[in-house]
């Protein structure tokens, strides 16, 4: 990348809030790592590419509740939430990431065995509602149980830049 570049996503990550300690507001990320957090978010929405600086916009405040959960055709899990954006923001400006993993029910999580799962769709302000579709949950996770926990890791990927947000965690505990 020519250093002017360089130079340009140094600028930009200035504004961009580190995701790790001290939260106190006075540190920031470097441009390389700004860089790196458009290029994987790209490629977690299925538009890799290398991008182009953009200025750090902080993300909205977004709420999730799980609406429905089934299993679909015998083999594939489908969860359904309302997701509400803080702001006000257009939600057709981010897609939900969902990092998963199911294990017996109230087993703790094992991070090494979650699995990214992209939303079916933007979030919507129409109807505030994101669907993901987990294909063969059983043989995923190797558990045909009646009763799961459901580890999730959720992060709003913006569209426009591929900037991601931090994380938001949430379990639940379900039956079939």
């Amino acid at each position: 990348m020519p250093a002017g570049v360089q130079r340009i996503w140094n600028e930009y990550a200035v504004d961009a809030p580190s995701k790790r300690p001290p939260y106190d507001g006075k540190a920031h990320i470097s441009g390389y790592n700004l860089f790196v957090s458009a290029y994987h978010g790209f490629a977690q929405l299925g538009r890799e590419h290398t991008p182009l600086p953009q200025r750090w916009v902080p993300f909205p405040d977004y709420f999730l509740d799980l609406e429905s959960l089934q299993v679909v055709e015998d083999a594939d899990l489908v969860l359904r939430f309302f997701c509400s954006v803080g702001d006000g923001t257009v939600g057709h400006r981010f897609r939900l990431l969902m990092k998963l993993e199911l294990t017996r029910a109230g087993h703790g999580r094992r991070p090494g065995l979650q699995r990214n799962f992209l939303a079916e769709a933007d979030c919507t302000d129409e109807d505030g509602r994101v669907t993901f579709r987990i294909p063969s949950f059983r043989e995923t996770w190797q558990l045909s149980l009646p009763d799961y926990t459901a580890h999730c890791r959720f992060i709003l990927l913006d569209n426009q830049t591929g900037y991601r947000s931090k994380y938001k965690m949430q379990s639940y505990t379900f039956s079939l």
